[in-house]
């Protein structure tokens, strides 16, 4: 344009330098275009940098940066920087379906609280799981993070959840606060806050408030039922409460001696409200988990089995207590079918519940379903990712029992990521080198769960896999000692039965499967597909136990 401008301008000059006389005009007209003609070319230049003669007409001329990229390149570059992240990770109004409950921290100036905060998680815990809206992570899972500072992030794809609720307990004297708070996993951003100031005669308030809170948050719509589970006190007695939450926490220790103290706890709770049905669970649980280990059967399902049915008299929809007494109808009354009407009712009462599903699957490995208890061991694993035990059992039984051995080993990489040195993983992996025929890699994997814990099961394993390899005087030595075990304490008939199917002592291992029959010893769940039993299948003595059990 310039150019053009130049040439125009010099064309003008020329003919007036030819015409303008001849036309008689004075001489300062011509000065007068020739400067304008001067003064006219800077703006022609900024035209011309700014527009461009196109066939189209005249247009802006595109801009370059400093470094001559041009517009496109600089549009490709505005797409390849990293863009700011949103102020939120995903739509405050979208529902949200999953939350891990952490453990509320223990601030008061007394450490033995402890109890009362593990205790407030875990009724928080129970209530929003119960709403069947939500996907809570169990106790196993979320308080494995107790006491570390995990970011919200890596707590979240751990457990595969959305939102994690964490917050702190202060007790002192009568005088309570509590603070919660609410993040969401994708961005850290706190969705909800709120602290609490009250008497303890308040406990169930806050944790209805609480509770409340949270689902409203999340954008749950509750159902009058729904509404009454949250608002439903376990006690009107606030020391009955003090004292289950003391026996509850005593009781996850799971030691014989903690044990003793729990049910002292309970007993006392009782006392203190004799409708407290969560203290009659309490009971059930605590002779649950020691059976077979620390009580013998005839001493502990019928204890199980009354206190399991006086909590459900108590409260009918305590899903829990359908849960052990399914467990009682099948480990110790043979009654496959009150069992999994009870389990059933158990897991339709709260399908959040991981132990609920837990049972369940024990109790489909042990009716011989396998693929039923597989299914029920996922969901198990998805609602307690974090559990030792879960992931345990769900390889060590349903997998094992189904001879599925490529999901043992996935099962046993789990057992390695949450714990290498567990007895669990040593005893997983021992159980997966006899399905494969390696046994002397079994006996060092069952050796190394032995010398993490003196447990029958384990010793039994070692004993088994001794035999079979012709370490003849090695398996006979855990056998007495055993036998001698025995008789200080409650032992177990059936793991006798299984190191003399390993020495190949047929009548000896059923006259021990026979007393095991006479004990209801719970362990005899195992026989209808534990490996270990297979050399006596084809014995007529083998259906005869397994009819005894309503097994066939």
């Amino acid at each position: 344009m310039a150019a053009a401008y130049s040439v125009v301008a010099f064309v003008v000059v020329q003919v007036a330098d030819i015409a303008f006389p001849a036309l008689h005009l004075p001489d300062w007209t011509l000065t007068l275009v020739v400067a304008f003609a001067i003064v006219g070319f800077p703006f022609a230049l900024v035209l011309a940098w700014a527009y461009d003669i196109t066939p189209e007409g005249v247009v802006r001329t595109e801009s370059e940066s400093p470094l001559g990229a041009t517009k496109e390149v600089q549009a490709q570059s505005q797409e390849d920087a990293p863009k700011e992240p949103p102020a939120r990770g995903r739509d405050e109004h979208a529902p949200i379906r999953s939350i891990a409950v952490l453990p509320f921290a223990n601030i008061s100036a007394d450490p033995e609280n402890e109890y009362f905060s593990d205790g407030i998680t875990e009724e928080l815990l129970n209530k929003l799981a119960k709403t069947g809206s939500l996907r809570v992570p169990a106790r196993t899972s979320s308080f494995a993070f107790k006491g570390q500072s995990a970011d919200v992030r890596e707590i979240g794809e751990k457990l595969n959840v959305e939102t994690v609720l964490e917050g702190s307990v202060r007790k002192v004297g009568t005088r309570l606060r509590i603070t919660a708070q609410l993040i969401d996993v994708a961005d850290g951003y706190h969705r909800w806050s709120e602290s609490y100031d009250r008497e303890l005669t308040d406990v169930f308030a806050i944790q209805e408030e609480i509770s409340t809170a949270i689902v409203k948050t999340l954008g749950v719509r509750l159902t009058g039922g729904q509404r009454a589970l949250l608002a439903a006190q376990p006690t009107s007695n606030v020391n009955a409460y003090d004292l289950y939450l003391r026996g509850r926490h005593l009781w996850a220790q799971g030691t014989l001696s903690a044990f003793k103290t729990a049910l002292d706890y309970f007993e006392r709770a009782l006392q203190q409200d004799p409708s407290s049905a969560l203290a009659h669970l309490g009971i059930a649980d605590v002779y649950l988990l020691g059976v077979d280990a620390y009580y013998p059967p005839d001493e502990a399902y019928p204890r199980i089995r009354a206190a399991a049915i006086r909590a459900l008299e108590l409260d009918p929809k305590l899903a829990e207590a359908h849960g052990v007494l399914g467990w009682v109808k099948a480990a110790y009354d043979w009654d496959w079918a009150g069992a999994e009407a009870e389990l059933l009712r158990s897991v339709q009462l709260n399908p959040s519940s991981g132990p609920a599903h837990f049972y369940n699957t024990l109790f489909l490995s042990a009716a011989g379903r396998h693929n039923e208890a597989i299914v029920a061991g996922k969901r198990a694993m998805e609602l307690d990712p974090l559990s030792p035990i879960v992931t345990y059992f769900l390889g060590a039984w349903s997998y094992h029992w189904a001879r599925h051995v490529d999901g043992m080993r996935a099962q046993a990489m789990r057992l390695r990521e949450l714990d290498p040195n567990s007895m669990w993983y040593h005893d997983l992996l021992g159980l997966i080198s006899l399905a494969e025929g390696n046994f002397e890699g079994a006996i060092e994997a069952f050796q190394k769960a032995v010398t993490i814990e003196h447990h029958p099961i384990y010793e039994a394993h070692l004993a088994h896999a001794l035999a079979v390899t012709d370490r003849r005087s090695e398996a006979e030595l855990i056998l007495e000692q055993l036998k001698e075990r025995a008789k200080e304490g409650y032992m177990a008939p059936s793991v006798i039965a299984w190191i003399y199917t390993g020495l190949g002592e047929v009548d000896e291992a059923f006259t021990w499967l026979d007393k095991a029959v006479e004990q209801h010893d719970g362990l005899l769940l195992m026989l209808n597909g534990e490996p270990i039993s297979d050399p006596l299948r084809d014995d007529p003595r083998f259906d005869d136990v397994l009819k005894k059990m309503g097994l066939q």
